[in-house]
């Protein structure tokens, strides 16, 4: 997963003429593992989770872990790309997450076990898909026509996972000043 970020982010930094690494926060970052390889590899950015783990202590002192609770007020201003990591509850807002953080602020979100914005699980909605591509249809749906990302790419990443599929939500379907 940090690979292909790393790689997203090199083609986007080369597609928009960027010349500093993209920052991020990390959506229930778990282990902290994700937000120590890309704090290695020169991006700005911290993980959040609901509860510290045990191996946060063991990392070095600048890779920035918060034990703190999101909620949909809680913006992030100087934030170029929301991660969702497998993140349960917080999947359905991560593109909420990022059109409210700032203009530009992209998601990468990789979706695991399926729940509505209450928290409550998802529903399969449509009887001739899975529950799991039903959900992923949701997703998109939020992510186009609720948060306005011009196109939601999907991709279905090379992992040992029967959840492999993830979406990355960049550019806005309407200009900056609105």
């Amino acid at each position: 997963i940090a690979t292909y970020l790393i790689i997203l982010w090199k083609q986007e930094r080369a597609q928009k003429g960027l010349t500093r690494n993209q920052s991020f926060v990390d959506f229930g970052c778990g282990n902290g593992l994700l937000v120590y390889i890309l704090s290695e590899e020169g991006h700005t950015g911290y993980g959040i989770d609901v509860r510290e783990r045990k191996i946060w202590k063991k990392y070095q002192p600048q890779v920035d872990l918060r034990e703190k609770t999101w909620q949909p007020a809680d913006t992030f201003r100087d934030t170029d790309w929301i991660i969702a990591n497998h993140s349960d509850e917080l999947s359905p807002w991560a593109s909420v997450a990022a059109v409210k953080s700032n203009y530009h602020c992209n998601y990468f979100l990789l979706p695991c076990c399926a729940f509505e914005f209450s928290g409550a699980k998802f529903s399969k909605r449509v009887k001739d898909k899975s529950l799991y591509m039903s959900y992923i249809d949701y997703l998109i749906d939020i992510s186009q026509n609720v948060c306005c990302f011009k196109e939601t790419q999907i991709d279905r990443l090379k992992i040992p996972s029967t959840k492999r599929i993830c979406l990355v939500g960049q550019d806005r379907s309407y200009p900056p000043e609105k």
